[in-house]
């Protein structure tokens, strides 16, 4: 397939997946509005106020980079996998140790074992980076439209059935855990690659000048 023939499709696939998505999210919110309260959604509010601007941090500009470098090797991509589970996990340490000052500072106490919950959200994340982006660099947006999606249905499907069970704004942390760990567990079941037992610090350095200007 030519170039601008990937992209047109590639064009296609975003444009329907995007449709899609925002199709399902205000489906969800009718039923969300009338399964739980104000005040949930409020306290979900705060708790994403945190998880989004760690998001940012998630792949310290790897993913990018991943797509700027001209094929790399099976190291360096290896390295940077493990580099991103090692964010990952700090960023889920972090959230885990400023959890309970956060609850403190909103005078919210179940905010803590909220903020704890999400946090493994950073893990899984970081275990789908490189997989996504090699899927990017291919401009085979089709195969990561379908695991999109198909992840935002069936997370939202998880998070409907806990509010229906009384779960409260607590469906709304598993619609969002869900939705991770299928779009991890589809992509690593779509994708060829798997990662080296191997990390060299040399291999970041190398992308790093890269990096460290989008982080």
């Amino acid at each position: 397939m030519s170039l601008k023939a990937k992209v047109l499709s590639g064009t296609k696939w975003v444009a329907v997946a995007n449709l899609f998505k925002q199709l399902l999210q205000v489906l969800s919110l009718i039923v969300f509005a009338r399964l739980l309260t104000p005040d949930d959604f409020g306290l979900f509010a705060i708790l994403m106020i945190f998880v989004n601007f760690l998001l940012m941090f998630t792949d310290m500009g790897t993913a990018a980079a991943l797509i700027h470098v001209k094929n790399p090797s099976q190291k360096l991509l290896s390295s940077i996998f493990f580099f991103n589970l090692f964010v990952g996990t700090a960023l889920c340490l972090l959230l885990l140790l400023l959890s309970g000052p956060i609850a403190l500072f909103f005078e919210n106490p179940p905010l803590k074992e909220l903020l704890g919950l999400i946090s493994i959200n950073f893990v899984i994340v970081s275990l789908g980076i490189v997989q996504k982006a090699r899927y990017e660099k291919e401009l085979d947006f089709k195969n990561l439209t379908l695991i999109e999606s198909a992840s935002v249905l069936v997370g939202i499907g998880a998070g409907i059935a806990a509010a229906f069970k009384g779960l409260g704004v607590y469906s709304l942390v598993i619609q969002t855990l869900t939705t991770s760990i299928l779009a991890v567990v589809l992509i690593w079941i779509i994708s060829r690659w798997r990662p080296l037992l191997y990390f060299s610090l040399g291999d970041i350095k190398s992308i790093w000048g890269y990096t460290a200007n989008l982080t």
